[in-house]
């Protein structure tokens, strides 16, 4: 008797800190599937889209729905719900959405897709990452509602972003605002990068990891 009672708590704590989670990757729609497996300890099932387009090297979108550390849905800011970012910096474009939850299954959700819809802003951008002139104007779509403006040691980046991609700038000396920013303009907000997301897509996207990132 004490073993099958031994046995019965044991399944209860065991179910508890079960996670299962939908995995599926694809580079179009919604991935929608039935396939469900465990997660690992310290991880959250998730739902992610990344769309880009870079000079140069074309153009890719993954949708995917697998399991994701708690750290890093932390540092993305995800909620149940989801996060969109948005970017156009003339010589490349990004969206991402990201969707972080904690019980079985919930990242069953719909993954919105980027809307291309001009939204009468238009901003500063570069040609390339290494050009200094950056009289280059674009104009922006959706939620692109902010124009950013960063210049590093080597590069910079300007153009069209959204609200949630100039909140998430606190490690660079970027600026943000509401109308065009010009090059050398130092009266705007200083915010900062999201740095994790261009890793993201570079290393899941460009070099085709994403199974080994996350399955």
């Amino acid at each position: 008797m004490k073993l099958f009672l031994g046995l019965y708590f044991f399944s209860l704590v065991y179910s508890v800190h079960t996670l299962h989670c939908l995995r599926c990757v694809s580079d179009s729609g919604q991935c929608s599937t039935t396939n469900s497996s465990q997660c690992e300890t310290g991880t959250m099932c998730n739902a992610w889209r990344i769309d880009f387009a870079e000079s140069g090297l074309g153009n890719g979108s993954s949708v995917i729905r697998s399991c994701m550390s708690n750290t890093l849905c932390a540092q993305l800011n995800a909620s149940s719900s989801g996060i969109t970012y948005s970017s156009n910096f003339g010589s490349s474009s990004f969206f991402y959405f990201f969707s972080c939850c904690n019980s079985s299954n919930c990242n069953n959700i719909n993954i919105p897709e980027p809307d291309n819809t001009p939204n009468g802003l238009k901003c500063a951008a570069c040609s390339s990452y290494l050009d200094t002139t950056c009289n280059t104007t674009v104009y922006c779509v959706g939620i692109q509602e902010y124009c950013m403006n960063y210049a590093g040691t080597n590069t910079t980046a300007m153009g069209c972003v959204s609200k949630s991609m100039c909140e998430a700038y606190r490690s660079v000396n970027a600026t943000c605002s509401s109308g065009i920013i010009h090059s050398g303009n130092k009266a705007m907000v200083v915010l900062p990068a999201v740095i994790i997301l261009f890793l993201i897509t570079y290393l899941c996207i460009l070099f085709f990891a994403c199974n080994k990132l996350l399955f």
